[in-house]
């Protein structure tokens, strides 16, 4: 795989950014050694932080979500990160299964500080010696 590429977005706190991020995240994780199961997984993880990002940080200090794209020798991995404070939930509700979801699909960690959320995604790709083009 290629090592040392990098991509990054700032994208407004919409719904209709995420579909717009998908997208752009499709035509960069094609050019990765992943296969294309992996490429959609990690384009459904990363569409689940991103709406997480949009409809659940609160109190943003900036209006936008970032993504970030880092393909090195061993993995890709997608951040995604807003600009508000963590809420816990208040009650039970039957919604609540988006990060399960994103670990199951790859590698994931959850940040939660004052100055945001990160969501750190990584897929490793199942042929190491594949490169990318």
């Amino acid at each position: 795989m290629d090592a040392g590429r990098r991509w990054e977005w700032r994208l407004v706190s919409l719904p209709d950014s995420v579909r717009g991020m998908r997208r752009d995240l499709h035509d960069v994780l094609d050019t990765t050694a992943l296969s294309g199961d992996a490429v959609d997984d990690l384009v459904l993880a990363a569409s689940e932080a991103a709406n997480n990002a949009v409809e659940h940080a609160q109190r943003p200090k900036e209006p936008f979500f970032d993504v970030c794209v880092e393909v090195d020798c061993h993995a890709v991995t997608v951040t995604i990160r807003d600009h508000g404070t963590w809420r816990q939930p208040r009650v039970p509700t039957v919604r609540g299964r988006g990060l399960a979801m994103m670990d199951a699909l790859a590698e994931t960690t959850v940040t939660a500080s004052v100055r945001g959320t990160t969501v750190t995604i990584r897929c490793r790709p199942t042929d190491p010696g594949h490169a990318a083009g």
